[in-house]
């Protein structure tokens, strides 16, 4: 799996999941001057994580079932495919080898029969996905630092970059406002101006005090990026020298199932 890692040292790497993992060395800073001295994302692809993954994709009731469906009774399979399944109907499976039997499961039938149950689909779809985890994630994220040092009347700026690298269109959700939400680094807030501008986030004084629980989506055509701008305030933020980290999960769509990449926030102040 390739692991890319960005860092900007001086002069030019969020979260709606903050880290906890704040490390304070030296005096709090708030209403004084001081500076970032590097400011670094590492982004991986979590999912899929082996070369083979086999999702459900479609889940059918009884009644529902189409005349021209080919269907499979699970107990039909051998033990070794039954398990695969049966772990690929609760959520995924997925392995470096591909268990012999399965494409030919695929290419003649439509539909697993799992037999009546209760609290579970009967029928289930699936579909085999395949990657080189060699490949760079779909969903590149970058930052550029613009303006390293934070004062009571000049805020430090940054700005965070997603970029498709695919050859398709991809999408994501996320809090408000698009494209990354509410940021912080620990408990250090990234303020962006789109706050104040979305009817979804409450602000005051230059402070986030609430936001709307709802998902917002965010589309990318092949090669095209989106960024955002976001401050570190010395007039509103006490903080102490030291390091800050947070991290940010993209569940990414694409026209044939999803990738999840994580891109992990590192802040030095000094």
């Amino acid at each position: 799996m390739e692991r890319r890692e960005f860092l900007a040292a001086g002069v030019g790497g969020v979260t709606l999941i903050c880290s906890g993992c704040l490390t304070q060395e030296g005096p709090l800073l708030g209403n004084s001057s001081y500076d970032i001295m590097s400011a670094r994302v590492d982004s991986e692809r979590t999912y899929p994580n082996h070369p083979y993954t086999l999702e459900p994709t479609r889940w059918v009731d009884t009644n529902d079932v189409n005349q021209n469906d080919r269907i499979l009774k699970l107990e039909e399979l051998s033990p070794e495919l039954q398990s695969v399944f049966e772990s690929a109907r609760e959520d995924s499976y997925g392995a470096d080898t591909l268990p012999d039997g399965t494409r030919r499961v695929l290419n003649q039938y439509d539909l697993v029969d799992y037999g009546e149950t209760n609290d579970s689909w009967q029928y289930v779809g699936f579909e085999l996905r395949e990657i080189d985890l060699d490949t760079p994630p779909r969903l590149s994220i970058t930052v550029d630092l613009l303006d390293d040092t934070a004062t009571p009347d000049d805020p430090a700026v940054f700005e965070l970059r997603a970029e498709n690298t695919s050859e398709e269109p991809l999408r994501w959700s996320t809090g408000p406002p698009r494209p990354f939400g509410t940021l912080y680094a620990d408990e250090l807030l990234l303020w962006a101006d789109a706050y104040a501008e979305s009817g979804h986030v409450q602000t005051h004084d230059g402070d986030v005090v609430g936001a709307n629980d709802i998902a917002v989506a965010v589309t990318l055509d092949s090669g095209a990026s989106i960024s955002e701008k976001y401050e570190i305030q010395a007039e509103r933020d006490s903080v102490g020298s030291g390091v800050f980290r947070a991290d940010k999960s993209f569940r990414v769509s694409v026209e044939q199932g999803h990738e999840i990449v994580t891109a992990d926030l590192t802040i030095e102040i000094d």
